[in-house]
């Protein structure tokens, strides 16, 4: 269970002295002056929400199926008798589903101080995790989108896909699955039993995302099971993973020191405590809008600019650590090195945060392809951008049902004779196509399942407009 809350990097007045002389020391290798280039970003903190995941009855009514649903497959034959098989060792449950670098950070791990409240006691020693007055201590791991949650929940980018191979023996869907706290409601999970005996929970999916297959049917190890959802008991999109031994014994997969469950870890590679690393690196027309919850985020993505624009250049990190140096470098078509410079954290740990600089294109630059890559913990990330000389302009509005007015969800809008200008509308029944040429286009077309096509021809894009539209049923 997590919230996101921004909090805005102050900056001391000896760190901004710092940057000052170094951005000065390398101007004269680009051209950008100290004044001209400018930062912000920060800390998205996770704050922990003293709500279990479950209530005692939901866990109740989840064992018992999972009993029931045991008792009938073994007398089919379907499961295997666990005793004397090998321990199963977990691969990652999570797929990014875009060409992001990454796409999570974990909140919270398993508590292993069985006092409460404010106990707390992490496989490391560390106080990554919560307990609440009731006494419940966490019994897993909470792995949360990011950057943007909600968007990446209503676009499909993070899949949930099966550690180890096994049996579906239990499901539980169509539940709401835009909970912002404590809604009392089921979640949305798929539960797999592994030939050691062991069974593993995946919850919080997205409604209407499980896998297709029913209770019986095996998993390999990688396969689908869900979308990263916020359903049940939840503060935002995220995968509760808890793992039992054939005893029904609760494991923690992650092994360490103050690891009081099990000996071993269960991972076939486990990822160290503190996983730094990149999730993505982007150009933006503006600073990164994140909203309230569960309003999905503002990304603001654009990739085409012209000479004399304004550009957001942004990094987005998970566990972030004190004095871990970036190198920032911006290349221009040709490969030359337009500006190049660096930033850390005096924070001892952030587990997200983002960092976005911006500055204004010179009138001059150069048509083509530029390269942004930032160069952190031994690693390279890299994003291209377009400066161009045509104008760009972009379309978006809402689908609605012309009927009810209300909002028509995964609508395809699509501008014909335009290369990727094409979306689908969120839950609200908005869309948005960035990066479209300026000019005067053949067809736009809107379609759903059930609804007739709407058609608009010779339609004029001269500057960012909106178009609402609004389907009519067959």
């Amino acid at each position: 269970m997590y919230v996101m809350k921004k909090r805005k990097f102050v900056i001391l007045a000896t760190f901004l002295s710092f940057v000052f002389m170094y951005f000065t020391a390398v101007a004269n290798a680009g051209d950008i002056t100290q004044t001209e280039l400018f930062f912000d970003g920060g800390e998205y903190q996770l704050s922990i929400t003293h709500i279990p995941h479950l209530t005692t009855e939901q866990r109740d009514t989840i064992q018992k199926r999972i009993d029931a649903n045991t008792t009938s497959l073994s007398t089919l034959g379907v499961l295997d008798t666990p005793y004397f098989i090998q321990q199963v060792s977990l691969e990652w449950p999570l797929q990014c589903l875009t060409n992001e670098p990454g796409c999570h950070g974990i909140s919270n791990f398993v508590d292993h101080n069985p006092s409460t409240p404010d106990a707390l006691l992490d496989y490391y020693c560390g106080e990554r995790t919560y307990d609440t007055d009731s006494g419940y201590n966490h019994r897993g791991i909470d792995y949360f989108n990011w950057p943007f949650s909600w968007y990446k929940m209503d676009y499909d980018q993070v899949a949930i896909v099966a550690a180890a191979p096994g049996i579906i023996i239990n499901k539980d869907d169509g539940n709401f699955d835009r909970e912002c706290g404590f809604g009392g409601g089921m979640w949305n999970a798929v539960y797999v039993r592994h030939a050691d005996g062991s069974t593993a929970w995946y919850g919080h999916m997205k409604n209407g995302s499980l896998t297709t297959k029913v209770v019986g049917q095996s998993v390999t190890t990688g396969e689908f099971l869900g979308i990263v959802g916020s359903s049940g008991n939840s503060t935002g999109p995220h995968l509760h993973f808890e793992l039992y031994d054939s005893d029904g014994a609760l494991i923690d997969p992650y092994y360490g020191s103050c690891n009081s469950l099990n000996i071993t870890s269960w991972w076939l590679q486990q990822r160290p405590y503190y996983d730094s690393a990149i999730n993505l690196v982007a150009s933006h027309n503006s600073p990164p809008e994140f909203n309230t919850c569960p309003t999905q985020e503002s990304p603001n993505f654009q990739d085409n600019f012209q000479p004399g624009d304004r550009i957001y250049l942004a990094s987005y990190y998970r566990d972030q650590l004190a004095g871990q140096v970036s190198t920032y470098s911006i290349y221009r078509p040709d490969g030359s090195t337009f500006y190049s410079w660096q930033h850390s954290s005096s924070e001892p740990h952030y587990a997200a945060s983002y960092w976005y600089w911006w500055f204004y294109l010179p009138d001059d630059a150069p048509v083509g392809v530029w390269t942004y890559v930032v160069d952190y913990e031994g690693e390279s990330y890299t994003h291209t951008f377009n400066v161009v000389g045509n104008k760009f302009c972009s379309l978006f509005g809402t689908v609605t049902d012309k009927d009810t007015g209300n909002p028509i969800n995964k609508a395809k809008v699509v501008l014909k004779k335009c290369n990727r200008c094409k979306d689908k509308t969120d839950n609200q029944g908005y869309y948005e196509i960035n990066d479209v040429e300026c000019g005067i286009y053949k067809k736009l077309l809107v379609k759903k399942k059930g609804y007739k096509v709407y058609k608009e021809t010779n339609i004029e894009i001269e500057d960012d407009i909106v178009r609402d539209v609004q389907l009519k049923k067959k």
